[in-house]
């Protein structure tokens, strides 16, 4: 069987109850004028609040001016050298330069051993040959039988065992008796085989000399103003091939 049991509220226990009731409405009725769309500072625990909670407005708000560039910083260490990089292509190739001084001439060389003597040459194959002089002495002949004076610059010569008609000449003055010169205007010896024989059938040689003379005008550069040949005994060699 059960028993009510009934008990009286102490009045401090009431009093407790009704500031209890007082406080409690209190804070409700505060939250229910911030929330859902504020917070309010109470509500905020300092320092929990992050960037990306705050609006854009309140972003820009906190965003002051930029400040003065500051002083340039020390330079820093100088770094390790890299690797080296790939050989570039090649550059065009440059002009030529100048040439350069001729340097100084070097000490002679060492003078060379004599050579040892040549074995003699194989005798020649003219069949005649001879010197002959302005008055027409023979020397230095070979096959040669006579040589006789024609007249003035004209020398017959006669071969020995060999037929003049079958054969020809070459003669040249020689220097040592005959009448070329040097210098301007000098004489200029000449010796000349002559195809038609001598009238002993000699063959027939003529010689002379050439002479000039030149001239200047007013100045100019000297120039040949006469040419002539004079037939005259002059000194020569032939030979007979």
């Amino acid at each position: 069987m059960h028993r009510k049991i009934t008990r009286r509220l102490s009045p401090a226990m009431v009093i407790a109850v009704v500031a209890l009731f007082v406080a409690l409405g209190g804070t409700s009725l505060a939250a229910a004028k911030l929330l859902p769309d504020s917070v309010g500072s109470p509500q905020v625990i300092n320092g929990s609040l992050q960037t990306v909670d705050l609006s854009t407005k309140a972003k820009k708000a906190l965003k002051g001016n930029t400040g003065p560039q500051g002083a340039p910083g020390a330079a820093g260490q100088t770094g390790a050298t890299g690797a080296q990089g790939a050989p570039g292509a090649a550059g065009q190739t440059g002009a030529v330069g100048p040439a350069g001084a001729t340097g100084p001439q070097g000490a002679p060389g060492p003078q060379g051993t004599p050579g040892t003597q040549g074995a003699p040459g194989a005798a020649g194959t003219a069949r005649a040959y001879g010197r002959v002089s302005p008055t027409g002495a023979l020397s230095r002949s070979k096959n040669v039988a006579t040589v006789t004076s024609a007249g003035a610059g004209t020398f017959c010569i006669t071969l020995d065992g060999i037929d003049p008609t079958q054969t020809v000449l070459v003669a040249t003055p020689d220097y040592q008796n005959d009448s070329t010169g040097v210098g301007a205007n000098a004489l200029q010896a000449y010796a000349e085989w002559h195809s038609t024989p001598c009238a002993n059938g000699g063959l027939r040689v003529v010689t002379g000399y050439r002479s000039q003379s030149s001239a200047s005008w007013f100045g100019s550069p000297a120039f040949v103003q006469t040419v002539s040949l004079t037939q005259a005994n002059q000194s020569f060699s032939f030979i007979v091939p």
